[in-house]
């Protein structure tokens, strides 16, 4: 699963070429889903498209910003720790890039969805499987 930024901090999912790259964890990080307030599948119709809306509770917000401004840091689109994975029982649900290049501040991140049910699906894994959920900064590999 591949994504690209469709604006600051909104995430437009797209895939990766066959045996090309995939999604690697770099590290672990102390923000997890115990952290997420709330994870909610929205259509936003100014964009056209199904989105999740993510807010963290004060503490989560705080890493968050951190992890993201850290992120920041690095070739949008082309470095590969520009991107942070949310990870569920070590399966990557999502690899966002960060396209803020300060970090997403706030507490509030919005990542675009395929579809309606790519939106539920994820915002439920975010919203019940709040404490094994990891966020984490990822790297992308090539393949032979």
């Amino acid at each position: 699963m591949g994504l690209r930024p469709t604006a600051p901090g909104r995430y437009q999912h797209d895939t990766f070429p066959p045996r090309c790259q995939h999604p690697r964890l770099a590290g672990a990080t102390s923000l997890t889903g115990a952290q997420v307030s709330e994870a909610t599948p929205l259509f936003d119709s100014t964009a056209n498209q199904w989105v999740i809306r993510l807010t963290f509770d004060s503490a989560g917000a705080e890493l968050f910003e951190a992890m993201t401004g850290e992120s920041a840091q690095y070739e949008l689109y082309v470095d590969p720790r520009r991107r942070i994975a949310i990870v569920l029982d070590g399966v990557i649900l999502s690899a966002p890039w960060v396209t803020s290049d300060e970090g997403i501040t706030g507490g509030v991140a919005v990542i675009t969805a395929t579809s309606q049910q790519e939106a539920e699906d994820l915002s439920v894994k975010l919203r019940y499987g709040a404490l094994p959920v990891a966020f984490e900064v990822v790297e992308v590999s090539t393949l032979d």
